[in-house]
């Protein structure tokens, strides 16, 4: 009996179609889960079943470009696998909006993955893309491809968005000259509408997210600061469009955290900075120039806003927050102090106005009250202050750790804080949140001799816990509460002219 054969597999011809058909099941899944976004189905194990299927995205990404030697090269199927990454890319967003009007949170982590991943991929295809891909373009292509460059834009990767926005100049009049020769005006209008777009708030807000997505990125695999490797001159132009001067702002911001967390605070910084100019337009060039806010972060945006809205009151009363610029572990962005000002806020603002200014040194504490006192002097003298960094029995941080960035307890003898007091109407409260600064002998009790006031500060390492203003004809005085682990100490410390007072 003749024995029968077995037809010889090819190996390869299997993994081809095993490769085809894996391909066309992460197509259908991402498809679906495409109109899942769009809807109100929000069915978790639907999508982790879809997230699955989907998979990584090798097989849409050998459908974008191969690389041959040192060369990218696009492959047949480029223009037909951009629009459903420009699907999956939109995933996360679809969900959050639909999530958000109605008053729910979308935190579902796999989209987030497929939505970032896909603009990898499109930034990844770009790579290969050459004037004779892009003599390719039709209608549909032009409409797929330009959202593709879009979604890159505005993508996590500062180095994507940089590559973007030098393939966009690169090929600037080619643009011009195929919507020309193909009569397709389309082509170049989706070219000037990405220009157009650089200048943006919704592009600003992207590449401030990207670029400090970078720093962290970094900043893990090294604790030591991290450097900004891309985007660095397209950060800089929108610094100085808000009026900062960028070399110095981001060493600020470079000046605080934990060596846990990201350097330089850009993003938190910057984010405070859009959302207060969508609604005070050259809010953060006044608060900047005027009273040397860096740390925008740290302050209740009600308190800023209204700073700036009362900048030209030169009737109202008003008090003083003296904070330092530098902050080494992020206490003075703590959402607890956030509330505490906020509430304090509350209770003086129909009476006193607010105004918070920040310092690095002690020539520039001289400065900055010399500026107030010839802005509102004239009329009303400071009636209270604030005065915020990180302490010492005899020393107050304000700067970087050179003598000229401290205020310490020697320094009070000196002229120039004798006329300081000429700033204050007499007698007023200076509360010092800064740690140990008011131990008996210390800097709190020094400068309440030096400028004959009375100051409130805390004897030992502490948080600030609460503040409530006591407002009276006479004037105002505040009751602080600070807060340390061993709550049986004596924290709060009050001293009046140099002598200590009960609390």
């Amino acid at each position: 009996m003749e024995s029968i054969e077995k037809p010889i597999q090819d190996p390869d011809r299997e993994w081809q179609e095993r490769r085809e058909r894996e391909y066309r099941e992460a197509l259908e899944a991402a498809e679906s889960l495409y109109q899942m976004s769009l809807s109100d189905d929000q069915d978790e194990a639907k999508i982790k079943k879809l997230f699955d299927t989907i998979g990584p995205y090798g097989p849409f990404q050998d459908h974008l470009v191969n690389k041959e030697g040192e060369q990218w090269k696009v492959q047949p199927q480029f223009f037909d696998t951009l629009p459903i990454l420009n699907k999956m890319a939109r995933i996360y967003e679809n969900f959050s909006t639909r999530s958000q009007a109605a008053g729910k949170i979308f935190l579902n982590s796999d989209t987030r993955h497929l939505s970032n991943d896909a603009r990898f991929v499109l930034h990844h295809g770009l790579k290969g893309v050459s004037e004779e891909t892009l003599g390719q373009l039709d209608e549909a292509k032009t409409k797929d491809f330009f959202e593709s460059l879009k979604l890159i834009l505005t993508s996590d990767f500062d180095f994507g968005i940089e590559e973007a926005i030098a393939f966009l100049n690169q090929h600037k009049d080619l643009f011009a000259k195929l919507s020309e020769d193909k009569q397709l005006p389309d082509i170049q209008n989706q070219a000037e509408g990405l220009q157009n777009f650089l200048k943006t708030r919704e592009f600003e807000r992207a590449l401030v997210g990207a670029v400090q997505e970078g720093v962290n990125n970094r900043r893990q695999r090294n604790r030591q600061r991290a450097k900004i490797e891309h985007c660095e001159d397209l950060l800089k132009a929108i610094l100085a469009k808000y009026g900062f001067d960028p070399d110095e702002i981001l060493e600020i911001w470079s000046g605080s955290y934990t060596e846990h967390s990201p350097q330089p605070q850009i993003d938190r910084n910057m984010s405070k900075v859009f959302d207060m100019e969508d609604k005070r337009e050259g809010i953060a060039r006044l608060l900047y120039k005027e009273f040397g806010i860096r740390n925008f972060e740290r302050y209740p945006e009600s308190i800023l806003i209204r700073q700036f809205d009362e900048f030209e009151d030169l009737e109202k009363p008003y008090g003083t927050m003296i904070q330092a610029t530098h902050d080494w572990n992020g206490a003075f962005s703590a959402w607890s102090q956030m509330d505490v000002w906020e509430k304090m806020f509350e209770q003086i603002k129909e009476q006193y106005a607010f105004r918070i200014v920040e310092v690095k040194s002690k020539s520039e504490v001289a400065r900055r009250l010399i500026g107030l006192n010839r802005k509102y002097g004239e009329n009303q003298k400071i009636s209270f202050a604030f005065i915020g960094g990180h302490g010492s029995e005899n020393s107050i941080l304000l700067g970087g750790p050179h003598r000229r960035n401290m205020l310490l307890s020697e320094d009070l003898a000196g002229r120039g804080v004798q006329r300081t007091g000429n700033f204050f109407k007499p007698h007023p409260t200076i509360v010092l949140v800064s740690c140990s600064t008011g131990a008996e002998g210390g800097i709190g009790q020094e400068l309440s001799k030096a400028l004959d006031v009375k100051i409130i500060a805390p004897s030992v390492p502490t948080n600030l816990k609460n503040i409530d203003a006591i407002l009276t004809s006479e004037g105002i005085d505040f009751k602080v509460e600070y807060e340390t682990k061993d709550q049986s100490q004596d924290i709060g410390k009050v001293y009046s002219a140099g002598e200590k007072i009960d609390n």
